[in-house]
Formats: C-alpha cells, sequence, structure tokens
C-alpha cells in the first residue's frame, strides 16, 4: 500500500491509496475516506491510473479534483467535484492542464500552475485568475483564510486579498529546506514541515511563521 495525498477535517481522514505489485500490472488506486471514530472506509474516488493520479482538496461535503488528464497531450483538464460518501461527479469547470488544486473556501477552489493562481467557483462557471507571477515562480504550497490567499513567490512567503491586488511579503521560507512538505494555518500562523537532506540524513522541521508581518505587527 501506498499513499500520495493526505487531509483530515473532524469526521474523517482523506488519503490516497493503492496497491502497487512488483510487476506494476495492478495500478488502481482510490481517494478514501476513513472515519476518525474507526469503521470501514469510503471509497469516494476510483483513479484508473496511479501515473495520472489528481490533485484535490476537500470541504465540508466534498473532494474538489482535477480527474487523470494526460497533460502531455492536454491543454486544458477537467475541474470537478464528488461528495465525500462517493457517487457521480459533476464538471464544474476546465482549468489549464498543469494547474493543480491547492486551497478551497465557502465559495470558490483555489488551482495554481506555478506561475498563476485562479479561483473556480464552487457553484460552476469560469475560473478567475487572481494572481500572475511573471517570471517569478509560486511554491506549491497554498492556504487560504477568509480574507487572505497565502502562497511561496520565489523564496519569500507572501499574503495577497482573496481578490487578487498586491502581494505583501510576510517572512522568508524555511532556509535550505529541500522540501517543504505540508503548509498549514490557524488564526494568526502559518506552519511548515520542512525536509533538509536526503535519505538517513534528513530532517523534518516544523515551523511557524505569523501571518502579520513582525514589523507591520510592532507599529
Amino acid at each position: 500500500m501506498v499513499s500520495a495525498q493526505f487531509q483530515a477535517d473532524e469526521s474523517a481522514i482523506y488519503v490516497t491509496l493503492g496497491t502497487l505489485n512488483v510487476a506494476r500490472t495492478d495500478r488502481k488506486f482510490a481517494i478514501h475516506g476513513i472515519p476518525v471514530a474507526g469503521g470501514a472506509d469510503t471509497t469516494i474516488l476510483p483513479i484508473d491510473d496511479v501515473f495520472l493520479t489528481p490533485s484535490w482538496v476537500v470541504d465540508e461535503t466534498s473532494l474538489y479534483y482535477t480527474p487523470p488528464c494526460d497533460r502531455a497531450q492536454a491543454s486544458s483538464c477537467a475541474l470537478s467535484r464528488v461528495a465525500k460518501t462517493g457517487g457521480a461527479s459533476q464538471t464544474l469547470t476546465t482549468v489549464s492542464a498543469s494547474a493543480l488544486v491547492r486551497a478551497v473556501d465557502a465559495t470558490g477552489v483555489y488551482v495554481s500552475d506555478g506561475r498563476t493562481i485562479w479561483n473556480a467557483p464552487k457553484a460552476g462557471g469560469a475560473p478567475t485568475q487572481i494572481f500572475d507571477a511573471g517570471t517569478a515562480f509560486i511554491g506549491d504550497k497554498l492556504v487560504v483564510d477568509d480574507t487572505n490567499v497565502y502562497f511561496f513567490l520565489g523564496a519569500n512567503v507572501v499574503s495577497m486579498p482573496k481578490s487578487g491586488g498586491a502581494t505583501t511579503p510576510i517572512g522568508f521560507g524555511p532556509q535550505f529546506a529541500t522540501e517543504i512538505t505540508s503548509m498549514l494555518q490557524d488564526e494568526k500562523n502559518l506552519f511548515f514541515i520542512s525536509k533538509h537532506g536526503i535519505g538517513v540524513d534528513s530532517i523534518d522541521e516544523i515551523l511557524m511563521l505569523p501571518k502579520t508581518p513582525i514589523a507591520a505587527a510592532a507599529q
């Protein structure tokens, strides 16, 4: 069994699970919901090809995802939704083939392709571009709260209004990290799990960064 992605809420743990045999002839994966209280898991979304595993996020009722899409051949892929109890999927819109689902709030799903960030309405309809990094690079971790989007822009962690606009640097990302494996938040802070080094010599760190820049908070 292997796991490719993990999220959780008050009721369940959501994870991509699958079995690969040595010959790799069995490549059936699925996104499962595992009750926190224990009991049988729910298969939310079967995945026919592990090499086309979708990116996804969950909210109170649904799982939002990019279905398996041959990004090498397609210019756009669908953004879809399925109930966390499983069942039929609903296509909401299409997004760039290189865009991955990063976050969700009460009204929208946030996707990013490494250069731009888009907000796709949960109700369906065309996504709205809220940020263009130009020649800079947007990191693959992104969170949203009631007012802002927080993400890596180059080596900086920045905030930006959810409607778009200017970014505000709030601090540097974990220094010398070979990988940022998670970016989480509470009301006042951002938390990062970063990996330093490779293999048996790697070290994991948990770091905290206030959402409000320290200089601004002191004024």
